[in-house]
């Protein structure tokens, strides 16, 4: 089980949604060992959308969502407390 705890806690921020911040994307999205054109392909998300997210710029709380839960239903849990990270799990079929 890989554990990456972060420190900068930069949120992308959109009411009524977990927040996730900039680096819990690209680790998320690292620890699964996807390209941008993968996830892409497979959330209907632009790349560039997923680089804005990666980059903490603001995006839809839509696009978080369906971004987050793609993530957890690959395996990813996102660690929310005071040191925000992401924990592989276990990788989805």
């Amino acid at each position: 089980m890989h554990d990456c705890s972060l420190g900068s806690n930069i949120a992308i921020e959109e009411p009524d949604v977990k927040l996730i911040n900039a680096l819990q994307a690209k680790l998320a999205r690292t620890a699964l060992e996807m390209e941008l054109r993968q996830v892409a392909a497979e959330t209907a998300i632009s790349v560039s959308t997923i680089l804005k997210v990666e980059h903490g710029t603001r995006v839809s709380k839509s696009t978080l969502g369906n971004l987050r839960r793609f993530y957890e239903n690959q395996g990813i849990e996102f660690l929310d407390d005071e040191r925000p990270g992401v924990r592989l799990v276990g990788r989805k079929p």
